[in-house]
């Protein structure tokens, strides 16, 4: 009785080694040894890659903001240059039309002898009328103009804020992706959590291991 259940526990460990021997990703020896090199700050370094990927991020979304804010103003500072040359170009028009108009005015009254003192009271009144629009027009666009050029002087300024932030991100990701010799946090987390599961099937196995010898010793004897 006692050899077989000597020789059932030799099988049940074995067993259970065999499982373990013939398991499919498991963690190949270099691994596990750079992460029990590494054991003690591996939780830190997985906090401080997790910290700087979700920073990285942050800066990717802030920089695709400001360049999309760049871009609107861009577009509404040429819409303004072309309400700005368009009025400069209907007031050259409106005074070309003025001219023409008292040129005529002043045939009528001179050559044909007609009375054009309401024409030329008519024509005057609406050329100021239109001119005053006009010029009213040109100053809003200009001044709406400097307001935009501002609004892009500034997000360029914030842009490289934000690109030195980047750069320094970047920088302190790869340290750490080097240190850790991993591509990114992610990797590093399943590492971790590979090494954890794989320290304690490694302890299990040496303690079978450990059993077996000691079981086998008892059959010898």
């Amino acid at each position: 009785a006692e050899l077989n259940a000597a020789a059932q526990k030799i099988q049940d460990l074995e067993e259970r080694q065999d499982v373990y021997l013939k398991k499919k990703n498991r963690m190949s020896d270099e691994k596990y040894h750079q992460m029990e090199r590494m054991e003690e700050e591996a939780e830190e370094g997985c906090r401080k890659l997790r910290e700087a990927e979700d920073f990285q991020e942050k800066i990717r979304r802030d920089m695709s903001r400001l360049e999309g804010e760049k871009h609107a103003y861009l577009y509404r500072k040429n819409e303004l240059k072309g309400a700005v040359a368009d009025a400069k170009g209907m007031a050259v028009i409106c005074s070309m039309a003025l001219i023409v108009c008292f040129v005529i005015l002043f045939a009528l009254q001179y050559v044909l002898q007609m009375d054009t003192q309401l024409g030329f009271l008519l024509t005057a009144a609406l050329a100021a009328l239109v001119i005053t629009m006009l010029y009213l027009k040109y100053t809003d666009s200009v001044k709406e103009l400097k307001r935009v050029e501002k609004g892009i002087n500034r997000i360029i300024m914030l842009q490289n804020r934000v690109k030195i932030r980047y750069v320094n991100n970047t920088n302190l990701l790869d340290y750490l992706c080097m240190k850790y010799q991993v591509a990114n946090g992610k990797e590093l987390r399943n590492l971790w959590e590979k090494y954890k599961v794989e320290k304690e099937e490694r302890r299990l196995y040496r303690e079978a291991q450990l059993e077996l010898d000691d079981y086998h010793q008892d059959l010898r004897n």
